[in-house]
């Protein structure tokens, strides 16, 4: 059977006044049955006291209007809402009653329910998920993901590519197993890289 995915990094990196993120590392693991756990660890610089961040995670695919479903979000040691706005899933890590400054590390979890979606009666797969988000209002300044495959899947040979850049203008061949690990610098304005098997 052949696969087809894209793993999508786009970050808005424009600066604001009051915090940066000096490391933004995710780490998907993609299961048997089609769903994905993510894990991101995010960590933030606050220049001025803050109650926190606001992470908003894109449920929408662009490239043809599918809606993902997420399920179990977690942030661990802090205080969070969730909520939906438009195609978004919204997680306000926010504390009303203290603020932050300096160094401070979220550490978030949720799994995509539907992260696999099947086309042509089956005969391939996508895979498609923006990886850090285009909602942020601040500086990125370094990404780092791994995508780990389940232990059963099988390379039938297929050839793997990936692009990064604003327009994909940079190309090169991967070689995937059952782990693919990258790390990115992110350059403004806006820069993307796009994963596809």
């Amino acid at each position: 059977m052949w696969i087809f995915g894209a793993i999508a990094v786009l970050a808005n990196v424009s600066i604001a006044a009051d915090y940066t993120i000096k490391n933004y590392n995710v780490d998907m693991e993609l299961r048997t049955d089609g769903s994905m756990l993510v894990n991101e660890t995010i960590d933030v610089n606050f220049s001025q006291q803050k109650h926190g961040i606001v992470r908003k995670i894109a449920t929408k695919n662009p490239n043809n209007g599918r809606v993902t479903s997420i399920s179990s979000p977690m942030v661990e040691w802090d205080k969070f809402q969730v909520s939906r706005e438009n195609d978004m899933l919204k997680l306000k890590i926010w504390d009303p009653n203290a603020t932050v400054y300096g160094d401070h590390k979220y550490q978030i979890s949720y799994v995509v329910d539907n992260a696999i979606v099947s086309f042509g009666s089956g005969s391939w797969q996508e895979l498609y998920w923006n990886v850090i988000g285009n909602e942020w209002t601040t500086s990125i300044d370094k990404a780092y993901f791994s995508l780990k495959l389940p232990k059963d899947y099988v390379s039938n040979g297929d050839k793997y590519y990936a692009v990064r850049g604003y327009n994909g203008e940079r190309k090169w061949w991967v070689s995937l197993d059952h782990w693919f690990k990258i790390w990115l610098q992110l350059q403004p304005p806006v820069e993307g890289f796009v994963l596809f098997w």
